[in-house]
């Protein structure tokens, strides 16, 4: 294995397809990355099915290590825990915590309970973190607008909150190379005093503290003007707005090309290309990988139902976290 490496773990069995993606988006991200090294964990005959056929063995920074079993995408979060230990995702992770720690960031598309439940029990969290937080970034005006939480928990506590809006600001200030990102609640509305006590509270912590650019509540709506860097919510709610986020980009995709191909024929070069554009922008596939924020290493959730493109995302996502020491400097954020 080269030195200078970032080397990642990829539970291959998981998600809606297993090896069907993961293995094609490995193969991508290692295209399109010459500084990673790959380590599949699953069922190697699996595997291997879905390897190119002149491949007599795994390309060049990839290898496989088998598995016999794996965790369904409906097992709970406990019985994965308990039964898991020869699973793709249990030694996935595992292998962030062994004496050799070659992988530094793990990958999954699989169950998401149960990788946030192996991802406490092996790697542990860092101090002053009461759970870890989802944070993955949605298409805005900037580009750059990370929520969080996307459901990991679906109620959150106030110092939940506050402490989510801290793991956001580090990751953002780390990958998107600003010193005071802006960060906001999301309300029923952006007035002093709306909402429920739990995010007025939260509020207020926020407000009180030196070490967040806090700049108030925001509705809905706010979440794609670009206007903020981080959003902060509840599990509950966060998971609902990338689902109805997803849905409705694919929404008007759809209709866009359903329009294209109704429109004459001398104006479709330049419609084709504005479209084609567009959709690419809002694409959920661009997006995919969301940040399991709080473990003491980099941990990266994809949509069970991504196709190849995406999971490299989430794959990419990991190494950059990973080479930029994410963990590290969120971990030294909450020890000072």
């Amino acid at each position: 294995m080269a030195s200078g490496s970032i080397y990642i773990a990829i539970d291959a069995m998981g998600g809606d397809f297993g090896p069907r993606i993961t293995v094609p988006a490995a193969l991508m991200a290692l295209e399109r990355n010459a500084d990673i090294e790959i380590t599949l964990f699953g069922s190697e005959d699996e595997i291997r099915k879905v390897l190119p056929q002149t491949a007599a063995k795994p390309p060049e920074r990839l290898s496989i290590i088998h598995c016999d079993e794996s965790i369904a995408m409906d097992e709970k979060p406990s019985s994965a825990l308990k039964r898991g230990k020869q699973t793709s995702l249990f030694r996935a992770v595992e292998s962030l915590t062994q004496s050799t720690r070659l992988c530094k960031a793990v990958v999954s598309a699989g169950n998401t309970g149960a990788f946030m439940a192996i991802g406490k029990h092996l790697l542990g969290m860092f101090h002053h973190i009461d759970r870890p937080a989802i944070c993955a970034r949605l298409p805005s005006a900037n580009e750059r607008t990370w929520v969080l939480d996307l459901g990991a928990n679906i109620d959150s506590t106030p110092e939940m909150l506050y402490q989510y809006a801290q793991m956001g600001t580090v990751l953002v200030r780390t990958l998107e190379n600003l010193d005071r990102p802006e960060v906001a609640l999301l309300n029923v509305g952006s007035e002093q005093g709306k909402g429920h006590d739990t995010v007025r509270l939260a509020a207020e912590k926020m407000k009180a503290s030196a070490q967040l650019n806090y700049v108030g509540f925001v509705e809905g709506n706010d979440v794609f003007t670009g206007n903020v860097d981080i959003v902060v919510c509840d599990g509950f709610v966060g998971n609902t707005l990338i689902k109805a986020s997803q849905g409705l980009a694919r929404l008007i995709s759809g209709m866009l090309l359903t329009d294209l191909d109704k429109t004459q024929r001398e104006y479709m070069p330049v419609i084709a290309g504005f479209v084609e554009a567009f959709c690419a922008q809002i694409d959920p596939c661009r997006y995919n990988g969301a940040s399991l924020l709080g473990l003491n290493s980099t941990a990266v959730v994809s949509h069970g139902s991504a196709n190849a493109n995406a999971f490299a995302h989430a794959i990419e996502l990991a190494a950059c976290e990973s080479k930029l020491e994410l963990p590290l400097k969120l971990s030294s954020h909450f020890n000072q």
